[in-house]
């Protein structure tokens, strides 16, 4: 299933003439660039980094520097998109690594929680009503979430998602069939009587 905001091919060929404006100096495109990718950066970056809005917009300040200083090395292999996030998520690592920074918390916001409910395949014994969702997302390991983020909120392929993160392919579907996994036997066992989910 495909996210409505997943870009198209007519985007990813507008997002390849402004890097290589950019690329030739063009300051106007590189702003065309920001106003194109930040919302969906903000997102995926709001997410990995637990909700530190300076962190956010610090790292965005640092990912299309960096889309300006090599957009002439851009060799267009892979989506424009593929390749910026790629960047964000290498900063954004960076920023995790730092003993400076705390992050704030990781759970999931409820708007995610909708999107990735008309996603994933609801369990048959579970009513996945949206708070049970938040909280079997919020509780899977960050690895797991980061793969959900990139292929259910932003529109990434698997094969996008695993050149993003720079991973086997082999991974991403081992992490998304066990973050599913998990999400089923969660809602499975919060769909139980409480005397029921003690011996679970």
């Amino acid at each position: 299933m495909s996210h409505p905001d997943e870009p198209s091919a007519s985007d990813d060929a507008i997002d390849r003439q402004l890097i290589a404006r950019c690329g030739g100096g063009d300051q106007l495109a590189l702003r065309a660039l920001l106003e194109r990718f930040q919302p969906r950066l903000w997102g995926y970056l709001w997410h990995l980094l637990g909700g530190d809005r300076e962190s956010v917009e610090d790292v965005i300040q640092e990912v299309m520097l960096a889309v300006w200083q090599h957009a002439r090395d851009f060799r267009g292999e892979a989506r424009v998109a593929t390749w910026i996030f790629r960047l964000a998520h290498h900063r954004a690592a960076n920023v995790r690594r730092t003993t400076a920074w705390q992050a704030s918390g990781n759970a999931i916001t409820l708007d995610e929680a909708v999107v990735w409910s008309t996603a994933l395949p609801s369990p048959e014994t579970a009513i996945a009503q949206r708070v049970d969702l938040a909280a079997a997302i919020a509780a899977l390991p960050p690895k797991q979430r980061e793969v959900l983020a990139l292929l259910f909120v932003q529109g990434f392929t698997q094969a996008e998602a695993a050149e993003i993160l720079r991973v086997p392919l082999g991974t991403i579907k081992s992490r998304l069939a066990q973050a599913r996994e998990q999400i089923k036997d969660h809602l499975c066992t919060s769909q139980l009587a409480p005397e029921e989910a003690e011996h679970a």
